[in-house]
């Protein structure tokens, strides 16, 4: 098997990203202010839970709700963008 961003940030889950623990957030502005540039993965699944989706390898991108993102490089925050509000 590939070794992914997807398969190691979240173990148990397939390739297609399904998230274990869905978390609401991500909802909270506070939170997505909270993000920094070379966060590490659990730094931000601590912060705004698990993404709706993912897709990536050594660049991942974890997609939430209302079109949040957050693009890891090598496992380290390298940017995001935050929802539009609800």
């Amino acid at each position: 098997m590939v070794n992914t961003i997807c398969s190691v940030v979240l173990p148990g889950t397939s390739f297609t990203g399904k998230p274990a623990t869905p978390s609401d957030g991500w909802k909270s502005p506070e939170n997505w202010k909270k993000l920094a540039k070379d966060m590490s993965i659990d730094e931000v699944r601590s912060i705004l839970g698990d993404p709706e989706r993912m897709n990536g390898g050594t660049i991942g991108f974890w997609y939430y709700p209302n079109g949040g993102t957050v693009t890891f490089f090598i496992g380290q925050v390298d940017g995001w963008g935050e929802p539009r509000a609800q």
